[in-house]
Parts: structure tokens; sequence; C-alpha cells
């Protein structure tokens, strides 16, 4: 007797978007040790389980001063960021999907029970293998979306084997990198930027380039009272477009362990 032909595979597995082939071919560099729980992705069975893949769970946010591109902003030291989704039903929370299940394991072995904007940041590796392509109608207090991909993101910071190999895997730091600022900022342009902001005001600052010949940019350290303090000028200010004419972008990092003061 003749058997039925099989099925097609496909039609019983649901299929992940691809990312970016930019994305794919990276590989990042684990976090430094920190002792406590082991976060291996082999202690908990890799991505497509159930277990922790590439999405996490972020709890205790500030509903009312987060939105998209600040939760891009506190996770774009540990990975390429693919998709932000905030939980509008479930205040505070936030789901959000790494391109590399490592990245997930550097952000969540280094952020968490971080304090940051009166919060106690918690996070876990979420039931989920992807956020999904869909938008939400609803909006944040601020009227941005709750929902943003950020796959063809030029702020991703592991696009290429040359990035990735300048980036190091570390946690917060009271004292946040600054580049690709206005070649004419001064500690004046700083402090009136942050109070505009409403974050904290840096307690000092150390410029390596400021108003040299020719200079496309000025760059530098800040250094704040204490690690929240810094915490919230890294999720609030990353990114920020300075200068409305040229569209000239702080950039911070938080990756210099090196230094402990100015």
């Amino acid at each position: 007797m003749n058997r039925p032909p099989a099925p097609p595979q496909a039609a019983f597995q649901q299929t992940q978007p691809a990312a970016p082939q930019a994305f794919v071919a990276q590989q990042y560099p684990a976090a430094a040790p920190t002792g406590g729980q082991d976060y291996s992705i082999a202690n908990f069975g890799g991505p497509g389980t159930g277990a922790p893949g590439s999405v996490l769970m972020l709890y205790g946010l500030d509903i009312n001063r987060i939105s998209c591109d600040s939760i891009f902003n506190l996770l774009c030291s540990y990975g390429n960021i693919l998709k932000v989704k905030i939980l509008i039903n479930k205040p505070g929370t936030a789901m959000v999907h790494m391109d590399n299940p490592q990245a997930a394991k550097n952000a969540l072995q280094h952020l968490q029970q971080t304090r940051g904007m009166g919060n106690t940041l918690q996070l876990a590796f979420s039931k989920h293998d992807y956020i999904a392509d869909k938008g939400q109608a609803e909006c944040m207090p601020d009227g941005t979306p709750c929902w943003k991909d950020f796959t063809q993101s030029r702020n991703n910071r592991f696009l290429t084997a040359e990035a990735v190999s300048k980036n190091r895997i570390i946690g917060p730091s009271k004292i946040l990198h600054f580049y690709n600022a206005p070649p004419d900022s001064t500690e004046d342009t700083f402090k009136q930027l942050f109070s505009e902001l409403k974050v904290p005001e840096f307690t000092a600052i150390k410029f390596f380039s400021q108003g040299q010949p020719g200079g496309k940019s000025s760059t530098g350290l800040m250094e704040w009272i204490d690690v929240e303090s810094a915490l919230e000028v890294y999720v609030i200010a990353n990114h920020y477009t300075m200068h409305a004419l040229c569209k000239t972008l702080l950039w911070l990092c938080d990756n210099l362990s090196a230094y402990t003061s100015l």
C-alpha cells in the first residue's frame, strides 16, 4: 500500500524573521566573570527551548521616563538589539530581542539588580524566542511608540568584527566616555544639556579633544557621584542630537573600567 505523501516540514515549524547578515556573522566576547549564579547558555538549554535564548524580560522600569530608545541605550553596550517592546498591560515591563544569546547573557549578568532612576532593574530570559513583527496602537506617556525595530539602526555597536573587538563587556560605571559631541562643546554646554534633559549633573569632566583646529568633534570623560546617576544619564542622553543643524550625536559609553576617578 502506498503511503500518503508527508506534509511539508515548514507547516509544523514557526519561523523566526532572519536578522540582517551584518548581525549573523558576529561572535560576541563573553562577559567578565563576576561570581554568583552561572548564566551560561549550557546551564539553561539554549535558544528555542523555552529557556534563555536571545529575548530578555526587563522589570522595574520607570514607565514615566522610559521609551524604546532609552531601553536600547541601556542594553546597547552588550550586543546588537533587534527589537524592543514595552508591555503596556504590565507597567514597568519590557521585552528586548538581542541578536545573539551571548549578548542577552552579558546584559543579564551585568545589569541584574542594578539601580537606575529610583528603581531596581531585574532581568530574566523570556520564554519567547523572538518578538513578533506586530506593532501596537498604544503609545507611551511621552507619545513615543511602545514597539520599535532596531535591526537597521547604525547605533548598534557590534556590526563588524572590528567593532566587536573594540567593545569591552563590563558593568555600569560612574565614569562615562563621551564622543562625537560638537567640537566647540564646553563644560557649560553639557551642564545646560543635562539640565534640559532633567538628568543628574556630572561632578567632574575631562576633555581629550576640544576646540582643535579642523576638529570634527570633542571627546572626553565625565564622572558622577555614583553609578546610579551615571546610568540615568546613559539611558536618557545617549545618542542625543546636540546640534540641530549638523545633527551631531552625543554617544556615551560606560565600558571604562580602567578609570576609577577623574
